[in-house]
């Protein structure tokens, strides 16, 4: 039991009350709550009408999600390699995908929250000296062999509407979205297209 000072007199606080004041002194600087999320860090300031529970839910919250982000994968061009960053231990790594076919030249990597990546488009040069633009899209899919190993494995997705390489993909809420690029047709595009990963519906 602690007390302190007001207008009125002394006031007699709780030890879990206690706490809560020592936090709230502290809400003028920022404490760095480490989140290992593509390499960033988050800041939080405690806040008086937040209780013990609720900034501890947030702290787990966040540990959750460097937990599920553990690594950034890219496709690597023309090769059947996926170069992986783990961010934890910070190092690159080569592991091989079972894939049909390299992958292409100026396609797009797009990393998503199952920890697989959506390969897109890019320039096939599978026919020699006739090289063209694909629509083609595949998911690089992470199995798993123990705590050390995985596997890729390709699983295909629906195509394009347009052919195109050297464009821009993200993933936001669900859908993959895929703005401009180039093609031979129409040069440099203005086109946007979209794909819902979970019930794979283009439009």
């Amino acid at each position: 039991m602690s007390t302190r000072m007001s207008s009125s007199g002394p006031i007699k606080l709780s030890a879990s009350c206690s706490k809560l004041v020592n936090l709230g002194q502290l809400s003028a600087q920022k404490l760095p709550l480490k989140q290992s999320i593509l390499g960033e860090s988050m800041h939080f300031t405690p806040d008086l009408n937040r209780n013990s529970a609720s900034l501890t839910g947030l702290a787990k919250t966040l540990n959750v999600r460097s937990t599920i982000r553990r690594k950034i994968k890219i496709a690597r061009w023309l090769t059947n390699k996926v170069a992986e960053y783990d961010i934890c231990n910070d190092f690159w790594s080569m592991q091989k995908a079972e894939i049909a076919q390299p992958f292409n030249a100026f396609s797009a990597s797009v990393f998503l929250p199952s920890q697989d990546i959506a390969v897109i488009g890019g320039l096939d040069e599978t026919i020699p000296n006739k090289p063209a633009f694909t629509n083609k899209c595949m998911l690089i899919q992470e199995m798993p062999v123990d705590s050390y190993q995985n596997r890729y494995i390709e699983k295909q997705l629906p195509s394009m509407i347009t052919k195109r390489g050297c464009m821009t993909a993200v993933f936001h809420e669900g859908y993959i979205y895929c703005f401009g690029g180039i093609n031979y047709t129409d040069k440099v595009m203005k086109k946007c297209e979209r794909l819902c990963v979970l019930d794979e519906a283009k439009d």
